[in-house]
């Protein structure tokens, strides 16, 4: 997927900036997954950078945040490694959010696993 596309779907998946990594840096992909990298200020005013992950279903036209697959790193270059990693993750089922633009809005995250 291209950059642009990415984009869009994060700008449909989402209607706001990340609160704790609010400054977008790059849009990455990885089969079915793709990814925002962000940066922001910890809690003692260090730099870190964060990884939110989107697994999407084009025949389904699903976008699942995938809650348990993002994460807030130090450096840029293990965020791209997270991403890289994403290969090897399962696809899932999300729970339904809402609807945007024709696509199912949807969460998952392993803490609803019983």
């Amino acid at each position: 997927m291209n950059k642009g596309e990415i984009k869009r779907y994060f700008n449909i998946a989402f209607t706001a900036p990340n609160f704790i990594t609010p400054n977008i840096m790059d849009y990455m992909s990885n089969g079915n997954f793709i990814a925002e990298i962000s940066y922001g200020n910890g809690i003692t005013g260090e730099t870190i950078y964060g990884v939110t992950v989107i697994q999407v279903d084009k025949e389904r036209k699903k976008l699942i945040h995938r809650i348990d697959l993002g994460n807030v790193f130090m450096s840029v270059r293990d965020c791209i490694k997270h991403v890289e990693s994403l290969a090897n993750e399962e696809e899932v089922e999300g729970f339904f959010i809402c609807e945007k633009d024709g696509w199912s809005i949807e969460q998952y995250s392993n803490t609803h696993r019983l």
